[in-house]
């Protein structure tokens, strides 16, 4: 298994709030331009074959939760990362995962995308009940829950729900692995936590929350 990893708090630690928050905003940014597949921040990153499609998140066997874009998974209230201060992005083999801390637990998220047949069947069990969009929402097991059956069906399908492949297109990457390797190698540290620095909300010290609305999560 090939591990690569996008962002990690450990790498961060010594670093004011202020500057934490500003590099998971940038590497959020980075990868949600890559999964949108428009307006790609990385000169000659390759696009995703998928690019723009929904995302597919799953925590454990808690069900599914499907959003437009990656943001949404800071602002939904029943988002798997809802109340999570985010520790790691990682990418393992093509795979794609998030992982939190929600009062001192771990909360691992898988996230997938659509492919464009994924997309069509998600929309047919959609019409069983147009009035309800299955996007941006979560979908639990449940006797009338007919797209978590669908969404169950084509988790472990690539021609439906397809890891992102985000480490092994990317041309920006590389470059903040290699800086975050020298920096560790410096070993600076900051000498204490700055709450006046820029983008800091005091409602959020450590400034990684994903915790809805009124948290101070990655705005991309």
């Amino acid at each position: 298994m090939t591990e690569t990893t996008i962002w990690d708090i450990d790498e961060h630690r010594g670093e004011p709030p202020g500057i934490r928050r500003l590099a998971l905003q940038e590497a959020m940014r980075h990868l949600e331009s890559y999964l949108d597949g428009d307006g790609i921040l990385e000169p000659r990153t390759v696009a995703p074959e998928n690019g723009g499609n929904p995302l597919v998140a799953r925590s454990g066997d808690d069900g599914f939760f499907v959003c437009g874009w990656l943001d949404v998974l800071n602002l939904a209230a029943d988002s798997p990362l809802a109340g999570c201060e985010i520790q790691r992005i990682r990418d393992e083999d093509g795979r794609l995962f998030i992982t939190g801390d929600r009062d001192g637990g771990t909360v691992d998220v898988e996230v997938r995308q659509l492919t464009d047949e994924g997309v069509g069947r998600l929309k047919e069990s959609e019409d069983r009940f147009p009035w309800v969009s299955a996007v941006n929402r979560a979908h639990v097991k449940g006797p009338f829950s007919f797209t978590y059956g669908a969404l169950l069906a084509m988790w472990d399908d690539p021609a439906m729900a397809a890891p992102p492949a985000y480490a092994a297109r990317s041309a920006y990457l590389p470059k903040v692995r290699l800086s975050a390797s020298r920096l560790a190698e410096s070993a600076w540290t900051a000498t204490a936590d700055d709450p006046t620095l820029p983008g800091l909300d005091p409602a959020d010290p450590t400034g990684l929350s994903m915790g809805g609305a009124d948290a101070a999560a990655p705005t991309l």
